[in-house]
């Protein structure tokens, strides 16, 4: 029996690495993005909590206008952070997405290539079974001949 063979396997490894290239670099990117995304939630959650701790604050006893100006300058510093995260997420988008069209740019590449061996595969498998069949009826043809 013949053995199977791709004549662009060669090809397609190629096709697979420059797929895995492009998918450590979109990794990287996001990569960027996830950490400003997380400074985003912990600047937004430490926000969060100074404003509850405020209130309740207020509510228990009284609080000196120092110390409330300075916890709004912190604040305000919080959300200047903040702010500074999602603009550097902004300016990361245009990269991210010509990234992730270059990922799945390579990766469809990679896929017509196995589609090919794919059918390659299923037309050569078609060719085998077609060859044995043949084989098993003229072996079954001189079993009946012969006496």
């Amino acid at each position: 029996m013949k053995k199977f063979k791709f004549h662009l396997e060669g090809y397609l490894k190629v096709k697979k690495v420059k797929e895995q290239q492009k998918l450590g670099e979109l990794a990287q990117v996001m990569g960027k993005v996830n950490v400003y995304r997380e400074r985003q939630q912990a600047f937004d959650s430490e926000y969060n909590s100074m404003l509850q701790a405020q209130r309740t604050e207020f509510v228990s006893k009284p609080v000196p206008i120092t110390d409330l100006r300075n916890m709004y300058e912190y604040l305000g510093a919080l959300r200047l952070r903040k702010d500074t995260a999602t603009r550097q997420i902004a300016e990361l988008e245009p990269e991210l997405a010509a990234k992730r069209d270059a990922y799945n740019s390579a990766r469809k590449e990679r896929r017509v290539i196995e589609i090919m061996r794919e059918r390659r595969f299923a037309d050569f498998k078609a060719a085998v079974e077609k060859e044995e069949m043949q084989f098993f009826d003229e072996a079954n043809q001189l079993r009946r001949k012969t006496p």
